[in-house]
C-alpha cells in the first residue's frame, strides 16, 4: 500500500520469485504520475508480476477481485508505506479488512466444497432442470399466504445471516 515514487522496485524485482505477484495500491495520482513520468520505470512496466491500482479504483478493488491466478498454497505479504499509511490510514485498515474477507470467504467456500462436496453434486443434478431456467415466475402464486425466504449460499450469506434469525419457522 503506498508506492510513493517507486524508489523500492529495483529491490522488489531483485527479490521477487518468477511466480510472484505484487498488487500496488497507490491511492494518490498525482503521486503515481509523478513516478511515471520521472523515475525509469520500464522494467516494472514491462514485468507482469506488478498490477497498479490507482487512485480512486483502490477503495473498491477488492469488491470485485476473485483472488484470480491465486493458488491455496499462496502466500501473502501486505506492505505498508509509512507515507501512504500517515496519509490514507483509514483507506489502508479497509483496504486490509476486504482482504481478510476475501481470503475467509475463498478458504470458506473450499472447505465447504470438500465437506458437501458429494452432496453439493447430488443437489445439482437432482435440480438440473431447473438450473437451466432462469424465470422464477413459476413459484409465484403457488406459496400464496405463506412465509418464505429464499437463501443462496455465497459470500454474502455470512454478512446477512444475522437478518434472518428469529424466522427460522
Amino acid at each position: 500500500f503506498g508506492w510513493g515514487l517507486g524508489y523500492c522496485a529495483n529491490i522488489f524485482i531483485s527479490r521477487m520469485k518468477p511466480s510472484a505477484r505484487v498488487i500496488v495500491f497507490e491511492p494518490d495520482e498525482e503521486l503515481f504520475r509523478s513516478f511515471k513520468t520521472h523515475i525509469d520505470q520500464s522494467r516494472i512496466a514491462n514485468d507482469p508480476r506488478f498490477q497498479f491500482v490507482v487512485g480512486s479504483s483502490v477503495r473498491h478493488f477488492f469488491d470485485s477481485w476473485t483472488l484470480e491466478g491465486c493458488r491455496e498454497t499462496d502466500e501473502f505479504l501486505w506492505i505498508i508505506w509509512p507515507g501512504a499509511e500517515q496519509l490514507h490510514r483509514s483507506l489502508a485498515t479497509s483496504l486490509q479488512e476486504s482482504f481478510k474477507t476475501r481470503l475467509r470467504d475463498h478458504a470458506a467456500n473450499l472447505l465447504t466444497h470438500f465437506q458437501n462436496g458429494g452432496m453439493y453434486f447430488e443437489n445439482a443434478l437432482a435440480n438440473f432442470e431447473y438450473q437451466t431456467d432462469p424465470d422464477a415466475g413459476r413459484l409465484f402464486g403457488r406459496l400464496r399466504g405463506i412465509p418464505l425466504v429464499i437463501v443462496s449460499a455465497g459470500p454474502s450469506l455470512d454478512r446477512n445471516i444475522r437478518e434472518l434469525r428469529g424466522v427460522e419457522d
